[in-house]
């Protein structure tokens, strides 16, 4: 016959004992969530569809890599456009595979705050349409040079005749 093991109850509060190292709350953390499932497809990174970035004129239908990407010019207030010279900025665009723009980063502003928000916003409004929108399974990306002015055609119109 086994002895029995009797043990005293342990009282019960409401106050969560914490892990006495910082190492016994990273390992206490770890034990607590241990699914650590793959990713879906759809969560996997996305694909890069362009090498270099791709120089556009918002208001037309680009093609880049067998999709048609129609865009949108970004409106700025009128006081914003007459009063400021923005750079041309640069962006990375994210697509769902319905062709919709679902992350913008910018990574070049204008230099404006008042045109950096129109332009993101225009961004988001752009949809990729095309016979390869079906191949896609998941989120694709694309590069974009956004060519608010030609520097080299405003410079020919300043030049004195």
């Amino acid at each position: 016959e086994e002895p029995m093991i009797k043990s005293k109850p342990v009282p019960h509060d409401d106050v969560q004992h914490q892990p006495s190292t910082p190492q016994a709350a990273v390992a206490a953390s770890m034990s607590a969530n241990p699914t650590a499932a793959p990713r879906g497809e759809s969560e996997s990174l996305p694909v890069m569809l362009t090498v270099n970035p791709v120089k556009v004129r918002p208001g037309g239908v680009i093609t880049v890599e067998g999709l048609q990407i129609n865009t949108v010019i970004a409106r700025p207030s009128l006081v914003v456009q007459l009063s400021t010279i923005p750079r041309n900025p640069m962006a990375r665009l994210t697509f769902a595979p319905s062709g919709q723009v679902i992350k913008v980063r910018m990574e070049r502003s204008t230099g404006y705050e008042g045109w950096d928000g129109p332009v993101e916003a225009s961004l988001y409004a752009w949809h990729a349409t095309g016979p390869k929108l079906a191949e896609l399974t998941r989120n694709f990306e694309i590069s974009v040079n956004i060519m608010i002015h030609d520097m080299k055609s405003n410079a020919s119109q300043q030049k004195p005749k």
